[in-house]
């Protein structure tokens, strides 16, 4: 089965199936850099059986069930220390731990994912992994079919990551290793491609909280903060145009708080690659998910109002709505909407290929038939639609009709959140953004050129059903500024006034999830660690637009990064990054960090350029052409326009380009512009030999069916 991952090296398959490269290059970065017992451990959930700190040899241990309510706080995990006392590790919930001959194993609950953990007296990091397959698996002979070295976390002297071909395309096997003091420490991985993505979070549990103990921790206080100046300034400045020239970002702006003001605003490039009109702080970019936390900052006002409560059952609000487990409808509250931890999994095709017939009513009976990837509490699972139905619930509350609740969503919001902020140039009216005369047009990236292309603004607004989860709302650099400094004032806005008491502001940070082993979900927000202090953070991305958001409470400080290109993640979050070691005078790893993502992004852009076909066969895709239908993806159009084939989703349109095996020969098609990039194709015939697309995604695969 075709999979966009398999036109790539192999240790780059591993990065794009489970982001284990963004968990890696987290822990490189100043943002996340060590666990905490709040998101890492929750004592009173730990079987007696299991010790937090040690487990006898050769005792196999296991985190029973998740709590019943996601609301109970952070997922029960136990941290682990091995019998040699090299190294520990977290046991994600519902894990069976093993610790034998000095290999520590760790299976998933369902035996399809094998870890391996140990430690190798080797300073080659390639003979060390070899030694390492020895001891945990000696039926093991394969040799690495692709390797590459990576940032090295803090005190860590080098980093390597190995994939192996196993011929086996659903299977993903993969070595990681960390060398510290002529001490290799690895993280062997064996494991079902499927499972890895339903159970991301938790391998990210692993990976991310496999500590070696003998590294010293940096702590920092607030009162080492550097204050905004000239200095500060132009290190930052240079850094993100250095960036932006590296990932060929087409316009950026940038806003920092410091002590209850804007300190710094500015913008850098373009607000479209056509008109080089210039970009600055007051340029109008998309925010994506940066958006949810003003979601849950209406649903915080709400509560404050008594026109809510957080564990108010959403049927009491909404009554249409349900999952397929009745018991499970009745127990889902308004706070587990937004704390990604009910088990449903991110289903962003159903609502991008149902765009043109989704209001919110349709979202909120979207999710009747969703899969439960775990059980509920049990993983950090992200869900847009959750999250969407959440919005229309506080809608809801603050009396809205049920009949008009994408209306009433957004004049709620900007009623009771946006303009008493003084954000007056945010909004979710594509009208009002096209009248504008300072907005920024969003940019997708072409996988033909490897270059950013404009598109209209109506493709941001394909998706405004599910406008709650980010999906409609634009905003200003300086604008999101005035959100920081209520955020950071405890919920007195710019002008004084109190918007949101501080016990529902701390709800909303409170950890609800793990993430990884560094980072939890709270209500709309990413809460970590930062040396020592809290780090709170959401970043953003659409079709054609990037933000990042961060802050930390006990500094005084933020700031926040949009961008006007797809798939910028990386650039936005280098700046916040870059920022925050100057605030606080720490050793540059943003830089390195930033320079292995783009040299990532670089090579994997020209894999998939290598194996695109350079013609198409229109012989061959004639009696392709025609209409399908997928049960939850709705119908879809293949057509050709001249010489290029075509996919029709409605809202959206997308070119295909026919991919290329090892030995060369035609394996499917690939989307190859945007919005709808990356997306892989594979051609067969049914009983009835009709011809049939499917749509691999990893976690999830669409079969589409010919149409009479």
């Amino acid at each position: 089965m075709l999979n966009v991952a398999k036109l790539l090296p192999h240790w780059q398959r591993w990065i794009l199936l489970t982001g284990m490269a963004s968990m890696l290059l987290a822990s490189c970065t100043t943002a996340n850099t060590q666990p905490t017992a709040t998101n890492v451990v929750n004592a009173t959930n730990v079987p007696t059986n299991v010790s937090a700190a040690t487990v006898e040899p050769t005792a196999a241990a296991t985190v029973t069930a998740a709590p019943t309510k996601a609301s109970a706080g952070v997922e029960s995990s136990s941290i682990y220390t091995s019998t040699s006392q090299l190294f520990s590790v977290p046991i994600p919930t519902n894990w069976q731990l093993e610790d034998q001959a000095g290999i520590v194993r760790l299976n998933d609950p369902d035996q399809k994912i094998k870890i391996a953990l140990l430690s190798v007296e080797e300073a080659d990091l390639s003979k060390a992994i070899e030694l390492g397959w020895q001891q945990a698996d000696p039926s093991f002979t394969l040799k690495p079919d692709d390797s590459q070295e990576m940032p090295a976390p803090s005190g860590v002297e080098k980093a390597l990551v190995a994939a192996y071909d196993t011929k086996n395309t659903t299977q993903t096997t993969i070595a990681l290793a960390q060398l510290h003091e002529g001490v290799a420490y690895l993280m062997l991985v064996q494991g079902e491609n499927t499972t890895i993505a339903k159970r991301q979070s938790q391998v990210g549990i692993i990976q991310s909280g496999f500590t070696i103990l003998a590294l010293n921790q940096t702590t920092i206080t607030a009162d080492q903060r550097v204050d905004v100046g000239p200095e500060l300034i132009s290190e930052l400045e240079n850094f993100i145009q250095t960036e932006q020239a590296k990932y060929k970002i087409p316009g950026v702006s940038v806003a920092i708080v410091q002590d209850g003001q804007i300190a710094y605003s500015k913008g850098f490039g373009v607000r479209d690659v056509v008109s080089q009109a210039p970009m600055d702080a007051d340029t109008q970019m998309m925010i994506g998910s940066t958006g949810k936390s003003l979601t849950t900052l209406l649903m915080a006002t709400l509560v404050d109002q008594g026109k809510l409560e957080w564990d108010t059952p959403v049927v009491e609000l909404l009554p249409n709505f349900k999952v397929k487990d009745p018991e499970i409808t009745k127990q889902i509250t308004v706070r587990h909407l937004v704390c990604a931890c009910t088990g449903v999994p991110r289903r962003d095709f159903e609502m991008i290929f149902n765009a043109e017939d989704l209001d919110a009513q349709g979202i909120i009976a979207s999710v009747a038939d969703f899969e439960f990837f775990t059980d509920f509490g049990e993983a950090f699972q992200y869900s847009n639609q959750m999250v969407a139905i959440g919005g229309f619930a506080a809608a809801a509350a603050s009396g809205g009709d049920l009949n008009q609740l994408d209306q009433t969503f957004a004049q709620a919001l900007t009623e009771r959140v946006l303009k008493p902020m003084g954000m007056n140039s945010t909004t979710l009216d594509q009208a009002v953004v096209e009248a504008s005369p300072n907005h920024a047009l969003p940019h997708g990236l072409d996988l033909t050129n490897a270059t950013y292309q404009t598109m209209p603004i109506s493709m941001e607004f394909a998706i405004k059903g599910v406008a709650p989860a980010g999906a409609t709302e634009w905003s200003t650099a300086n604008d999101m500024g005035n959100y920081l400094i209520t955020l950071l004032n405890h919920g007195i806005t710019p002008s004084g006034q109190r918007l949101v008491s501080d016990e529902n502001l701390d709800v909303l940070w409170e950890p609800q999830i793990a993430i990884d082993a560094k980072s939890s979900y709270g209500l709309g927000w990413m809460i970590s660690d930062y040396h020592g202090l809290e780090f709170i953070a959401h970043g953003g991305t659409t079709f054609g637009f990037s933000s990042e958001f961060a802050f930390i409470p006990e500094a005084n400080i933020g700031i926040v990064v949009l961008s006007n290109g797809q798939y910028a993640n990386h650039f936005a979050t280098s700046i916040s990054d870059r920022y925050f070691e100057l605030a606080f005078d720490q050793p540059s790893k943003a830089a390195e960090t930033s320079a292995y993502s783009a040299q990532s992004i670089e090579e994997s852009l020209g894999a998939i350029a290598k194996n695109l076909a350079p013609e198409l066969d229109l012989a061959s895709v004639e009696p392709l052409l025609g209409s399908y239908t997928n049960a939850a993806l709705g119908d879809v159009t293949l057509m050709r326009n001249g010489e290029e084939l075509w996919l029709d989703i409605g809202a959206i349109q997308t070119q295909f380009k026919p991919v290329l095996n090892d030995q060369g020969e035609p394996d499917g098609y690939l989307s190859v512009t945007p919005p709808f990039t990356g997306i892989p194709f594979k051609t067969g015939v049914d009983a009835n030999n009709q011809p049939t697309l499917t749509m691999d995604v990893g976690s999830e695969t669409y079969l589409f069916t010919r149409q009479p």
